[in-house]
């Protein structure tokens, strides 16, 4: 169980590959890591066959694209029987008097003629003057480097004494145990050389790499002083070279340079179709075909794969992205009139509800004022209706409102009636209980209307009057009393 679960595990692991900058007689330290570009290179090669392979089974189209491949440095260098730690580890190894000049001269008669591999001896005049007698170089992809082999028998071989080890293996502290474990003293072999032992360890970082789907992250540094606005160009174009950049930049553009999922294309240029706008609602891939078609792709430009939607060239999707941008603004546009008539159409309510709140409250203001006013009414109705029932009792409380209103309104009738000559004998009726009252306002405006006109008479008049009078007197007398 515990086995079927360890095959099952998954795994993931991150190898960083620096671009290291040119050196100049770099010693064994430099010379030992080579294998890491011979990982980097077997991840590139994974990625350069996986973009091809692509291209060649869901797009039935594919371009041979010529890139340098590093494998050649990396057989020239661990290759077998002749390589570089092949014989150095020969060398190591040889009894009798060997320094690294020895080494360095093996070197140029086993492989002294290989393209890759310079020595002071196999070089010609103009190259000598930049190789000194202690150094080779090997001519990588990204550019020649020089190393000087001072150093490389001592520290390829691995002088740590079995005593040392006995020692070390017998430590209580985990680190020292974990480094010098006891099964190492059971093996009587001759201990592997500093170079067998990372090119072993690296076979197994291989196995590894060539079982796993790697993807690949490039990073490049502007300057080497970590400072911002610094923009070294020598720098970035050794990196570029170094990380193979234009190989990998050739192979995509030999096949389809852009390869995206049906759902992320279509989610971003699903604007550029009405079909397709606002929300679709069929499969992702029909989505994308309604998408170029409405597009006017050209059948060459483009392909349909199972699961990515693949376009060959670059300005087909400069053109599109135009296209996206270009009707952004007509997006923005109608996402304003939405949000304005939105805003208006919530404004609008805001309004009407207020409108509709006012309206009720000023009638129920009106209704509620009304109410008061009919209460009212009601009340002295009822009053005048107590006193007109009590009118000819003595006053009291029933009938003391009906009595006051009674006397107001028939003095105001009077007063709107009043006789305008003394030959006027009219007057308005009287409530049985203003009678006296009534003869009495009676005489006082007849005295009133007299006083008036004896005013009005002049001397001559009342004279005339007089003279009118006593001939009267005398009519009446029958004429029997003279003078």
């Amino acid at each position: 169980m515990q086995s079927e679960l360890e095959e099952k595990r998954k795994m993931l692991a991150q190898l960083e590959k620096i671009p290291q900058p040119e050196f100049e007689g770099v010693s064994y330290p430099s010379f030992i890591p080579f294998r890491k570009k011979e990982a980097k290179n077997v991840i590139e090669d994974i990625m350069n066959v996986k973009s091809r392979d692509s291209d060649i089974i869901i797009c039935t189209y594919a371009k041979s694209v010529e890139y340098f491949n590093n494998k050649i440095i990396c057989d020239l260098v661990e290759g077998k029987p002749i390589g570089i730690i092949t014989l150095l580890d020969e060398e190591c190894l040889r009894p009798g008097d060997t320094t690294d000049i020895t080494f360095l001269d093996k070197l140029s008669e086993t492989i002294g003629t290989h393209p890759h591999f310079l020595c002071h001896a196999r070089a010609d005049n103009s190259t000598r003057k930049t190789i000194a007698r202690d150094e080779f170089r090997l001519i990588h992809y990204a550019g020649e480097v020089t190393y000087n082999v001072k150093g490389f028998l001592d520290k390829n071989n691995d002088l740590l004494f079995r005593d040392l080890k006995e020692a070390m293996s017998e430590t209580t502290n985990p680190i020292l145990s974990k480094c010098f474990p006891k099964s190492e003293l059971y093996n009587k072999k001759r201990p592997d050389t500093a170079g067998t032992q990372f090119k072993n360890s690296l076979s197994q970082l291989m196995v590894i790499l060539m079982s796993k789907e790697p993807s690949y992250v490039r990073c490049i540094k502007p300057n080497d002083f970590k400072m911002r606005g610094i923009f070294d160009e020598r720098i970035v174009h050794h990196q570029v070279k170094y990380l193979g950049l234009m190989e990998n930049l050739r192979v995509r553009r030999a096949g389809f340079a852009y390869r995206r999922p049906y759902e992320v294309f279509l989610k971003r240029y699903k604007c550029l179709c009405p079909e397709t706008w606002p929300h679709y609602r069929g499969a992702p891939k029909d989505g994308v075909e309604i998408l170029v078609r409405h597009l006017d792709y050209d059948p060459e430009e483009f392909r349909l794969g199972k699961t990515k939607l693949f376009i060959r060239f670059p300005r087909v999707l400069f053109a599109t992205e135009d296209a996206f941008q270009h009707r952004k603004h007509d997006l923005a546009t109608a996402v304003q009139a939405q949000y304005r008539g939105f805003a208006q159409k919530k404004k609008y309510k805001t309004l009407k509800f207020s409108t509709i709140m006012l309206q009720s409250y000023w009638r129920r203001y009106q209704a509620k004022k009304l109410m008061e006013k009919r209460k009212h009414a009601a009340q002295v109705i009822r009053k005048f209706i107590n006193g007109y029932i009590h009118r000819k009792e003595e006053e009291c409380d029933e009938n003391r409102e009906f009595i006051r209103f009674t006397k107001h309104n028939y003095l105001y009738k009077i007063q709107q009636n009043l006789p305008k000559t003394v030959l006027d004998k009219s007057w308005p009726s009287a409530p049985s209980m203003l009678q006296e009252a009534s003869s009495l306002l009676r005489k006082l405006c007849m005295k009133n209307l007299i006083l008036k006109y004896m005013k009005k008479v002049t001397p001559e008049f009342k004279s005339k009057v007089n003279e009118i009078t006593i001939s009267q007197w005398f009519y009446e007398c029958d004429g029997c009393f003279f003078i």
